[in-house]
């Protein structure tokens, strides 16, 4: 068994959050660290009203996506028990890693607090809970439920079996009983440590009348059986940590949990509470509002996952050099994706540790996410870009030089993959432009015609520009491209042409459109016939 676990525990029951992302990388980063270590993954799906079976399948293949797989736990891959309700399997030792699977060790250890007295039932309404903290605003101190349950029902009730309340018609909650003349010390490996005074604390209930635990206990009892010795979350858990850290140090004091299960030094795993994601405005958490929050969006508008990955990484944390990339092209050229990313996390664990994050929140940046994006694109294989080309545009065959040029063009300026045919297009669905599109502004439609011919026949019977328009490779692209610009200019120049009456028509008639690669970038792409063409249509009208 591995001497270091850390987990993470995602519920199901919506879209994969962006910010909830960013803690798995932290998580998995700090797995990947440790020669031994191991990051696993749990589903916490016990709040039934909120359950969302398909989110489950959902957010793992995003983690998935995102090369996020965990050592053991669950995962989409077919190996181990298989859960018939979200179709996800679960491989390991110490499950199940499914919460709503664990309800046996729920009530187990809820038993042995009942009878330590750190738990008791509490029959309290709804309606009764909502005035008593009607009361808590005019008296400004937290209500004392323990005190009010002792007063209102008999020790019995107060203490009853899990499975003898779980059957009673008044659905008592099980409420645990804090120590609230105490302080207690909770040290966290990012902002140190804080003494939180437990009189200004309330008991807070950990087993629901269904018999389904909330997170105070379920947390507790899952890390200690699953041996966690580093718990990553979000910054909103900051607050509970007293009653969690009071927790651990009860039961270990009453005999509950013993050392001989794990190495804990302080009684409980460690603990990083990581600061929010601010919107690009504002100082909130990020929401919907501030921008899109579902790992799935960004997915679908072309997002590569290296990028997403690499990005996420900067939310929060500073390696303290000026490296931001950390793939090569040599990673591009020779490994797949899968593998790519394993090697990006990998490389980006060597720099991670908990002294180089932030404490402070860090905010997100849709310019710098497109920034990391196009930074990817640029290292994609070409071979691998018409692939990717061939799916998103439906494309038959990419082994025309025609085509793959064309694809070349969208590489070099799109910014997500969802931009595929932004500028391909015009040389694979060319179409015919209409006369206001051909003329140029400062000429009439008739000038910007006869301009047009000009230069076209200019163009297709001049032997030198024939030659690089006929030796097309992906090779000699930006070559080709550069001697047909310096060649043109220097012919519109030396017969004191205006530059713009002519390429404009030009250009447009090659493209079909007013925005659109330039008249030289076509020239190298499209064949003398479909330059002739293209020309020709314009011209008939």
């Amino acid at each position: 068994m591995s001497s270091f676990r850390t987990r993470s525990a995602p519920s199901p029951t919506g879209y994969l959050h962006l910010g909830t992302a960013r803690t798995i990388l932290f998580t998995k980063l700090f797995a990947t660290k440790y020669e031994d270590g191991i990051y696993y993954l749990r589903l916490e799906d016990t709040d039934r009203n909120r359950l969302n079976p398909e989110a489950a399948i959902n957010l793992i293949g995003n983690l998935h996506t995102l090369g996020l797989d965990p050592d053991e736990g669950v995962s989409l891959n077919k190996h181990g028990k298989k859960n018939d309700f979200y179709g996800i399997y679960q491989n390991g030792d110490l499950g199940p890693y499914i919460q709503s699977e664990r309800l046996e060790h729920y009530h187990e250890y809820a038993q042995l607090m009942i009878d330590k007295g750190l738990a008791y039932w509490s029959y309290l309404t709804p309606e009764e809970k909502q005035e008593l903290q009607e009361i808590k605003k005019s008296i400004k101190r937290p209500i004392d439920y323990y005190k009010i349950c002792v007063e209102k029902y008999i020790p019995d009730d107060l203490y009853k079996s899990v499975k003898n309340a779980l059957k009673d018609p008044n659905k008592p909650a099980l409420m645990y009983k804090l120590h609230r003349n105490l302080k207690v010390a909770c040290h966290d490996l990012l902002v140190d440590s804080t003494i939180f005074d437990l009189s200004l604390e309330e008991d807070f209930v950990i087993l629901r009348p269904d018999g389904y635990p909330l997170y105070h206990l379920a947390h507790i009892v899952d890390d200690y059986l699953m041996k966690t010795t580093l718990v990553v979350r979000s910054q909103e858990w900051y607050p509970s940590f007293p009653k969690h850290k009071t927790m651990f140090l009860d039961c270990f004091e009453h005999g509950i949990l013993s050392s001989e299960v794990t190495d804990w030094v302080h009684n409980c795993p460690q603990y990083i509470h990581l600061p929010f994601i601010l919107g690009e405005t504002g100082n909130k958490k990020m929401s919907k509002r501030d921008g899109n929050v579902n790992m799935q969006d960004y997915l679908d508008k072309g997002y590569m996952p290296e990028a997403i990955i690499n990005y996420l990484a900067f939310l929060g944390w500073n390696p303290g050099t000026e490296k931001e990339i950390y793939l090569e092209k040599y990673d591009f050229e020779n490994l797949n994706q899968d593998q790519r990313l394993a090697k990006l996390i990998h490389n980006i664990s060597l720099e991670f540790n908990y002294e180089k994050l932030s404490k402070s929140p860090a905010r997100f940046n849709l310019e710098k996410l497109n920034w990391f994006n196009r930074e990817y694109i640029k290292l994609i294989s070409d071979k691998e870009w018409f692939e990717i080309g061939k799916v998103k545009l439906g494309l038959v065959n990419i082994e025309d030089v025609t085509t793959q040029l064309a694809l070349i063009l969208d590489k070099n300026r799109v910014t997500t993959t969802s931009e595929f045919g932004s500028d391909s297009d015009c040389i694979l669905k060319w179409s015919k432009p209409t006369n206001d599109e051909i003329k140029w502004k400062k000429i009439s439609i008739e000038e910007s015609k006869q301009n047009l011919k000009e230069i076209s026949d200019w163009l297709l019977n001049n032997d030198g520009l024939l030659s690089f328009i006929s030796s097309k490779s992906i090779e000699n692209h930006i070559e080709n491209t550069s001697n047909l610009e310096t060649t043109m200019k220097a012919w519109l120049m030396a017969n004191q042409k205006d530059t713009g009456s002519y390429l404009w028509p030009l250009r447009v008639a090659l493209s079909g459109k007013q925005k659109s690669p330039s008249p030289f970038e076509l020239l190298s792409i499209l064949s003398k016939d479909e330059i002739s063409k293209r020309v020709k249509v314009v011209l008939e009208n």
